[in-house]
């Protein structure tokens, strides 16, 4: 069913919630049986903690606008497909904050099914005779409770691989705890843990319980005890050596239609 107060659309089951806030359109709270699968809403994401490589090449600084994007939100509309609630949200992605010149527009699609399947679309859109602005990656994030501690996956791996450092990770099937995730051998902190060429993704606690994504095309994600922000050097309080970060309790999850790759083959260059 979908019902609405003054602050949130609600699709539902007898079993399993899905709440989204009037106000940004996003997913913010998702319950199964009374259990809480997510801490921080299901937001865009265009962004990345630099790489070495990014720094040399001054990507980061290239690329600052996608950190904090001036996204505005345009209208909510609801509706049912086929016995699935449907909510989609319209936003603009302007120039800056306090200007109105449009360089995309952003449609997120949720369709949610009485079964607890929850189908999303991010799609955007060029502005007319907008200037092209190059980015990290095109993605969604949200963050897990503590609990959702394992990660289980079919696709590239074992270890860490990114569409330009994929040529040693064979396509399988995978577990591992997401503490293990992290790659601590980087000296300095940025971009990490992700895998490539995914068909399937969970992120599930001791019982197998939690979330799993999937796609009809192949996707980039990552499952990690960081913020983005404890590895971005743009950050004022950034911590240069990988060994001084403190884990945090929660599970970070990003998932990518794209993410540019790492450079790995020239330093200081534009990576592929």
């Amino acid at each position: 069913t979908l019902a609405e107060d003054f602050n949130y659309y609600y699709a539902s089951t007898p079993f399993f919630k899905a709440e989204f806030r009037k106000s940004t359109g996003y997913l913010e709270r998702l319950t199964y049986k009374g259990v809480d699968l997510i801490c921080d809403p299901l937001e865009p994401n265009f962004y990345r903690p630099a790489t070495d490589n990014d720094k040399g090449a001054n990507l980061h600084t290239r690329y600052a606008f996608w950190k904090n994007p001036a996204i505005r939100l345009e209208k909510v509309e609801t509706g049912s497909e086929s016995g699935a609630a449907v909510i989609a949200a319209s936003y603009k992605i302007l120039k800056s904050q306090d200007q109105k010149d449009e360089l995309a527009s952003i449609v997120l699609t949720y369709r949610v099914t009485a079964d607890g399947l929850i189908f999303v679309n991010e799609k955007m859109t060029p502005a007319a005779g907008a200037q092209q602005v190059d980015m990290f990656r095109f993605g969604m994030k949200f963050s897990m409770p503590h609990r959702f501690a394992n990660v289980e996956w079919y696709g590239l791996g074992p270890w860490e691989n990114y569409d330009d450092r994929a040529s040693a990770a064979l396509v399988g099937s995978y577990k591992a705890k997401v503490a293990d995730m992290f790659n601590e051998t980087y000296v300095r902190p940025g971009e990490n843990g992700t895998r490539s060429g995914l068909r399937s993704w969970k992120v599930i606690d001791n019982t197998g319980f939690g979330i799993e994504l999937t796609s009809p095309i192949l996707f980039n994600a990552s499952a990690i005890n960081f913020r983005m922000s404890d590895l971005d050097i743009t950050e004022k309080d950034f911590k240069w050596h990988t060994g001084e970060l403190t884990p945090r309790p929660e599970t970070y999850v990003n998932f990518d239609l794209k993410q540019m790759g790492v450079g790995g083959r020239v330093n200081h260059r534009h990576p592929f």
